[in-house]
């Protein structure tokens, strides 16, 4: 096993990275309570069970992963296409045919990995 020293730039890269996500995460959270809160109190007259149904259908209608990632064409495996080819490739030609191919880039990318490459992102 072949032990690296990561470099302080490569920390602080990889902090950032960590920390965004997080407060992209927090906002999206904050920001789905006060719109489950609005659409809640948008409805005034009713019982619990009328709020409950018109909160569930906002959500089945608005935010429905599924719905939304196939109309627009973007699947998980595009993403991870694209993030492995600017990994290794630092190309946004590559990066945009790669995420054509989805998971068969990501399942070759897998397979042809370089030692340094898999040991990028581990947490130690």
């Amino acid at each position: 096993m072949k032990i690296t020293k990561k470099t302080s730039k490569e920390i602080k890269n990889r902090n950032f990275v960590r920390y965004t996500i997080y407060t992209s995460m927090g906002l999206l959270a904050i920001f789905g309570l006060f719109l489950i809160i609005h659409i809640i109190g948008s409805h005034d007259t009713g019982s619990a069970y009328d709020k409950g149904y018109a909160v569930g259908g906002f959500i089945r209608e608005h935010l429905s992963i599924k719905q939304t990632a196939v109309k627009k064409g973007i699947g998980l495996g595009s993403v991870i296409a694209v993030i492995a080819s600017w990994e290794r490739n630092k190309s946004v030609l590559w990066s945009i045919i790669h995420a054509i191919f989805g998971w068969l880039y990501v399942i070759y990318f897998l397979i042809t990995r370089k030692p340094q490459e898999k040991n990028m992102y581990s947490i130690n």
